[in-house]
């Protein structure tokens, strides 16, 4: 699907779109689901195969929507982590989310919206503040630093934290 704007109105697919639609499934490591129905994939496979559609496209820009709405937590992250390689590997993304903590994992540059205008406009280090968040969502938020320690080294990063009062 992600070669038709390449194609000719009634053309079959050409070696140059099968070559193009696989390297872009291996590179979301989902070579592998080539065959499969995708009704019958789950909410994170889908959504990795259709960034491999995007990919296949060979464009360099992707425009995604909430690309983690209704994905569990392992699926949210594993899409987050393809859209900072893909960042990181030149390509202009332009992504909507309702989640800051995304912008902290996944962004270099955040525009923040109230009311249809713009609020807000830099790094997610100085844009997602509390203050920026408490006055977005009209509820008291802190950002705190987060600091863990894995296998594979430290990782800092900032949270979100809502009152739940």
């Amino acid at each position: 699907m992600g070669r038709v704007a390449h194609q000719k109105l009634g053309a079959s697919v050409s070696l140059k779109d099968r070559i193009a639609a696989e390297a872009a499934m291996e590179r979301l490591n989902v070579l592998c689901m080539a065959q499969c129905r995708f009704h019958e994939l789950s909410g994170g496979e889908r959504q990795l195969v259709l960034i491999a559609r995007a990919l296949a496209q060979e464009t360099d820009c992707l425009i995604l929507d909430e690309p983690t709405a209704s994905l569990d937590y392992a699926n949210q992250i594993r899409i987050l982590q393809v859209i900072r390689q893909l960042a990181e590997d030149g390509y202009a993304i332009l992504m909507t989310s309702h989640l800051p903590d995304q912008a902290f994992l996944a962004a270099t540059r955040v525009l923040m919206l109230k009311d249809g205008i713009v609020f807000a406009d830099g790094t997610p280090e100085d844009i997602i503040t509390s203050r920026n968040l408490s006055s977005l969502y009209g509820l008291d938020v802190y950002v705190a630093d987060a600091q863990a320690v894995f296998n594979s080294g430290t990782q800092e990063s900032k949270v979100c934290i809502p009152s739940m009062s």
